[in-house]
């Protein structure tokens, strides 16, 4: 009983501790942190899970059984796809494995958003301090980040100090950005939420939310800054400025979108910023582009494909199959998941997605945050492998799923009048 009773506990300090110790753990080299901190979250969800099964039994929670169950079988597809086991076990542990964190947010039924909240605080110091390092440039902290991309298997030659500064975009206490561009996206959506609720105190939250808004600009992730500047314009369109008309309102949207994909497009936008701007388009200028080479993975992994119905197993086009010599595509997790998991497995995937939205939808003031969460990966699928990059980054996308499909929740907060 006691660890039913504070379980919940655990799982909400999985997230803010990676963020805890990124410091440690790029600076001092002690990469054995990360796989410590894998391992214990991997332990507290199974735990988890186990407490509460029998407690909660659904429609969606059967369909989403076989939909794990489906991606786990799939590593019998490796008796003939000619891949080594090994890719598996990659994805088994970054891709599956924080699927069950759809089970936990189905089953968590506390009548509050600590899982979401908890990771606000963690986050703004590590991007606060990080930041003033990234800004500042100091040699300890360029030095540490080119020995630990150096280290990494992907990265084409040794650079030195002077020129990973040039291309280097923001990556907190992390190896790359991806982490920077992912969680300031999260947790921009938890406290854009937090600020509209009608009982909650705001002056930290803004604090959050300048300190995070600051992450998101300075990842340079275009993904990211398109994202944020729409969903800071709908939350202010929809929210604060209730009376305007209905037409007035999608006009406004309509020229935000228009004006994002214009700046989206144009790299020469980028010229007409201020100094730090400059830098920036200096940075994307001097980097290397890959567009041609990612296109030709992805078509030469989907010429090779001969197993269209169930694909050819989870883990067998990624990045641990091209590590090893065999075709993967790193960057469109879209074409990943069709490889892998075939006709069968990305229906299944596009059917949850779809039932998430339509569930969500119309109890938009009490799920946005957790919508906005799920929208961004969908986003940036077509362009990273955003579901199997890391353990940790998936987690919030699978939990913001199973919380729209928990009804208790639901109850409990249109009774506490959690939402926006």
């Amino acid at each position: 009983m006691f660890v039913k009773r504070n379980i919940y506990n655990w799982v909400d300090l999985i997230i803010p501790m990676i963020f805890v110790v990124s410091l440690p753990m790029t600076f001092f080299k002690m990469f054995w942190l990360w796989g410590a901190l894998k391992f214990i979250g991997i332990l507290i969800s199974v735990i988890a899970v186990a407490c509460f099964w029998q407690d909660k039994q659904s429609n969606f929670k059967l369909f989403f059984s076989f939909f794990f169950a489906f991606n786990v079988l799939s590593g019998f597809s490796y008796l003939y796809n000619g891949r080594p086991f090994g890719c598996f076990l990659q994805d088994f542990s970054d891709y599956i494995l924080p699927m069950l964190f759809v089970y936990i947010g189905l089953f968590d039924n506390r009548p509050n958003r600590f899982f979401f909240d908890k990771m606000i605080l963690p986050t703004s110091v590590m991007f606060f301090l990080s930041s003033i390092c990234y800004l500042t440039m100091p040699s300890w902290y360029i030095g540490a980040l080119v020995s630990a991309r150096n280290s990494t298997w992907h990265e084409q030659w040794v650079r030195t100090a002077e020129e990973y500064s040039k291309i280097l975009r923001y990556p907190a206490f992390f190896q790359d950005s991806y982490f920077v561009s992912y969680f300031s996206i999260f947790c921009l959506s938890i406290v854009l939420f937090n600020i509209f609720r009608n009982d909650m105190s705001k002056k930290i939250t803004y604090f959050n939310f300048l300190i995070i808004l600051m992450a998101v600009f300075l990842c340079q992730h275009r993904i990211a800054w398109a994202f944020s500047s729409v969903l800071i314009v709908l939350y202010v369109v929809y929210l604060i400025v209730p009376k305007f008309s209905k037409i007035f309102k999608y006009a406004c949207i309509s020229i935000v979108f228009a004006t994002i994909a214009i700046l989206f497009v144009n790299d020469n936008t980028l010229n007409s910023f201020s100094d730090y701007g400059t830098k920036v388009a200096e940075r994307f200028i001097n980097e290397k582009s890959y567009s041609e080479d990612f296109s030709h993975r992805r078509q030469a992994i989907l010429d090779n494909m001969q197993y269209y119905a169930f694909g050819h197993g989870i883990g067998s086009g990624g990045s641990e199959a091209r590590r090893l010599g065999f075709g993967g595509v790193t960057d469109c997790n879209f074409v990943k998941m069709f490889f892998e998991t075939g006709i069968c497995g990305s229906f299944a995937f596009a059917l949850l997605i779809a039932s998430t939205f339509i569930r969500a939808i119309p109890n938009t003031k009490y799920f946005a945050c957790e919508m906005s969460i799920i929208l961004y990966i969908l986003i940036a699928m077509p362009f990273s492998n955003s579901l199997c990059m890391y353990y940790f980054i998936s987690i919030p996308f699978w939990y913001a799923i199973g919380r729209i499909w928990n009804d208790e929740y639901l109850i409990n907060a249109q009774k506490l009048n959690m939402r926006i």
